[in-house]
């Protein structure tokens, strides 16, 4: 983070001292008492399960300068009173203190959103970018209104990239978190049924994604997926800045062919003429690569330079993450589900070249609102076609999954629902064989990497 001073931060985030306070600099900002370093400003953020104004007498105490909370009368005969900066809400104010940061920065800010793929096309653009500038990128899944500000905050003076995350679940806030970002660069990686609940239709998340155009600064870039129809339809042309336009639509600006994926790597060509080879699962992948090829070259390095930086990416943490128990094979894709990213993860358990069974555990993809029924009978019709011999569903819609593969006419399947992991783990001893190959594929929610315990002794 940029050093700022006192009087910088309380115009930034219209704080109102509770007394007076002695002026100094702040070197980092946290929301975290247990990690605060000395130099820190806390923002107390009210939680779901915690409350930041309970902490913030620890964080002070370890060295914090100051603290923004919004419940100023618990701070009013405080000791600490004089080290406590009230505002309306923590969280719009940690808003307004990163996009105050980001404008004193000289970094290229890339901002990244879309259905599916965001933290591993983040993820690219860093490791690709890093090869040859300082830069870095948001922290996990940093990508809503507290990890974006904290994003924005932790670029240094002298970075000369900054990769965000943009993440939502209703209508209206792309564009407030876009509106702090003010990217040089957006990208758009996919367009698909998710957060129903909240966007309600694919015209919605269409709507919602492409939002984030209106944010980029001028003479900037925006690099998006058209290979759903209705994105290219509405895809407007801009005097503002330039766009460029990926997938295998035979449209796109670049263009990806020749996918070939064994389970393990995946091999593709740019409009025919660059060959790409990265050592990760997933024909999905070949489209969140072209978005990193699309921004590195725009920020000045040479074609083969990408390549062989692509060459030697590794996925994140819980996307498509190949592990052993045992004799048995998990691809832990855990993080999230939605129908799109299923029908990858199918795909890429069905294209490996495997010793024994292919066994999807499958979980509820949640936020799909009244389409969830729906959304849980195609599931089961994809396994059915897809190269799966046994599947294991678990949550609420269970059985719906189960019932429909069945009637899809999946004989060959063998099929087992659950109500909850708990219910399973009791059970996949008995369900799993030595040489299978598990996908674990689910909601966030679910957590469904806690089964993976219950496989190690096979």
């Amino acid at each position: 983070m940029k050093p700022l001073t006192l009087d910088e931060i309380l115009t930034a985030i219209s704080g109102r001292p509770l007394s007076e306070i002695t002026p100094g600099t702040v070197t980092g900002v946290s929301i975290d008492s247990r990690t605060v370093a000395a130099g820190d400003i806390f923002f107390a953020i009210k939680g779901q399960r915690f409350d930041g104004h309970d902490y913030v007498g620890e964080a002070l105490e370890k060295g914090a300068s100051w603290a923004v909370v919004s419940s100023a009368e618990r701070f009013a005969d405080s000791v600490f009173q004089s080290r406590a900066i009230s505002v309306d809400d923590t969280v719009a104010a940690l808003g307004r203190l990163g996009a105050y940061h980001r404008r004193q920065v000289s970094a290229d800010v890339i901002a990244v959103t879309g259905s599916n793929g965001k933290t591993t096309t983040k993820a690219m653009i860093g490791h690709v970018l890093s090869a040859q500038k300082r830069g870095r990128s948001a922290h996990k899944s940093y990508n809503n209104h507290i990890g974006v500000p904290l994003t924005l905050l932790s670029s240094e003076a002298d970075d000369e990239f900054l990769v965000v995350e943009v993440g939502t679940n209703h209508p209206g806030e792309i564009g407030q978190l876009a509106s702090l970002i003010a990217p040089d660069i957006g990208v758009i990686t996919s367009v698909g049924a998710v957060h129903l609940e909240g966007l309600k239709s694919i015209d919605g998340v269409i709507a919602e994604k492409l939002s984030l155009l209106d944010r980029i600064r001028r003479g900037g870039l925006a690099v998006v997926n058209i290979d759903q129809p209705r994105v290219r339809d509405r895809l407007r042309s801009s005097s503002g800045f330039t766009v460029v336009s990926t997938g295998t639509d035979p449209h796109a600006d670049l263009r990806i062919e020749h996918v070939v994926s064994d389970g393990a790597s995946i091999s593709f060509s740019i409009n025919g003429r660059f060959a790409v080879t990265m050592p990760i699962p997933g024909r999905h992948n070949a489209g969140n690569a072209l978005a990193a090829f699309a921004v590195a070259r725009r920020l000045g390095m040479s074609s083969e330079d990408i390549i062989r930086r692509l060459a030697t990416f590794k996925l994140p943490e819980m996307r498509l993450q190949m592990q052993r128990r045992g004799n048995i094979t998990v691809i832990n894709d855990c993080y999230n589900a939605n129908p799109a990213s299923m029908e990858a993860a199918m795909d890429t358990i069905g294209s490996m070249d495997t010793p024994g069974r292919r066994v999807a555990i499958v979980g509820d993809m949640r936020e799909l609102g009244e389409h969830a029924r729906g959304h849980h009978e195609e599931l089961g019709r994809l396994v059915a076609r897809s190269n799966i011999d046994v599947l294991l569903t678990v949550g609420r819609f269970a059985d719906v999954v189960c019932d429909s593969a069945r009637r899809a006419g999946s004989d060959r399947l063998v099929l087992h629902a659950s109500r909850s992991v708990d219910e399973l783990s009791s059970r996949i001893g008995t369900l799993l064989k030595p040489t299978d190959t598990v996908l674990l594929k689910g909601s966030r929610a679910l957590r469904l990497e806690r089964l993976i315990e219950h496989i190690a002794g096979h």
